[in-house]
């Protein structure tokens, strides 16, 4: 009974021994760290797209309309525009009638209309202005590729291509022909021609009919800015009233037209120059 006794704590204290060499060869499990399963996406940064609004701000010249897949080419002697801006107004020339109204977009869809117009009537072209009238407020996508302005219907079956204006250059010299004054023509009265002569650099001289002339002029979004002008001070009776108009049109100038070789400057009352161009 004793040995018995003894045996027992022998194999007691075997197993302990044996379990201990055991644990110290085999490495305990660590215990797991909990990881958080969610997928996190870093959203891609995007470069926004150009607001379609203002890539279409400006005039647009009609170049030629498609009617059922086939173009249409404008009658001869019309011009076809159109101005919109990031009001959300849109403006221009059917050909013969001034047009406005509202315009809509979203993405490369627009709205456009409903568009009133002046009521003239000019023979031969009517048909012409009511079919673009109609197209135009028929739009349904719009789509700006540098100068080129495509405006569709919901079916692609008509087709609006503008190209964009780009102002005549104003910078040479010019001789004044006629002048308006609160709607009246005047002829100008002078020995020597009247000038202006715009720099490519911004500056601008002439002759004002007794005194010459020099400032500065700048044109911005088809809208002419000249001066502050000063000028020498010589006094020559017959013509110091037409000198101060011409001066005074001149640095309240507003909008500006070139058709050819004639320059059309019109200030803010409506007074009007009208110049040539001078080649040298």
């Amino acid at each position: 009974m004793k040995y018995s006794k003894i045996l027992i704590i022998l194999i007691i204290l075997a197993a302990t021994i044996f379990s201990g060499c055991t644990d110290s060869k085999t490495p305990a499990t660590p215990t797991p760290t909990p990881i958080d399963t969610q997928i996190t996406t870093e959203t891609a940064t995007q470069k926004p797209v150009e607001d379609m609004v203002y890539r279409i701000q400006g005039l647009w010249i009609l170049s030629n309309f498609e009617v059922n897949e086939k173009d249409t080419l404008l009658k001869t002697g019309t011009e076809i525009t159109t101005r919109f801006d990031t009001q959300g107004n849109i403006s221009g020339s059917a050909g013969c009638n001034n047009y406005f109204g509202n315009y809509q977009i979203s993405g490369s869809s627009i709205s456009i209309g409903p568009l009133g117009s002046t009521m003239m009537y000019c023979e031969d072209i009517m048909d012409q202005e009511t079919l673009f009238l109609q197209m135009l407020q028929n739009s349904a996508t719009i789509m700006a590729d540098g100068d080129t302005l495509t405006i569709k219907n919901d079916t692609a079956k008509e087709k609006l291509i503008f190209h964009r204006y780009s102002p005549p250059k104003i910078a040479g010299t010019w001789h004044l022909r006629s002048y308006t004054s609160k709607g009246e023509n005047m002829t100008v009265v002078s020995e020597s021609p009247l000038t202006a002569v715009f720099g490519s650099d911004g500056s601008l001289s002439g002759y004002a009919g007794c005194n010459n002339y020099n400032g500065n002029w700048e044109e911005k979004d088809e809208v002419l800015t000249i001066g502050p002008l000063i000028s020498t001070k010589m006094y020559c009776e017959d013509t110091m009233e037409q000198e101060t108009l011409f001066l005074e049109i001149l640095q309240n100038s507003m909008e500006y037209m070139i058709e050819g070789d004639k320059l059309t400057i019109k200030d803010k009352d409506g007074n009007e120059l009208i110049f040539w161009a001078v080649y040298y």
